[in-house]
């Protein structure tokens, strides 16, 4: 499962044009390195110092820890919009949006 993760992010930041990578780029610009261990999961990750921790913080550090547990390099940004999308992070130079799991209207 990690390895097709790896596979479909690297499919998609080789899709992405030079403005996109260099957007990406930036980005990362100010972000501090910082160590988290939950439920089991830790390792390293960056967050932008100006980034607003709201109601689903919790929710988005549990999602940071898994993925820099499994060796992914994760990024928690300013959370801009890019074309009208947000975005929580970059995982491994690809922006994502976190989504929640579990009951109600919830997304994958």
């Amino acid at each position: 499962m990690v390895q097709m993760l790896r596979t479909v992010l690297l499919q998609y930041y080789e899709s992405m044009t030079e403005d996109e990578k260099e957007w990406v780029e930036n980005q990362k610009n100010g972000c501090i390195q910082n160590y988290v261990e939950i439920s089991g999961f830790s390792g390293h990750y960056f967050e932008h110092p100006n980034r607003v921790h709201g109601k689903s913080h919790e929710k988005e550090i549990l999602q940071t820890a898994i993925l820099a547990h499994f060796g992914f390099d994760v990024y928690l940004i300013e959370e801009p919009s890019v074309g009208g999308k947000k975005v929580d992070a970059l995982v491994d130079g690809v922006p994502v949006d976190f989504k929640k799991v579990g009951s109600g209207n919830s997304a994958i």
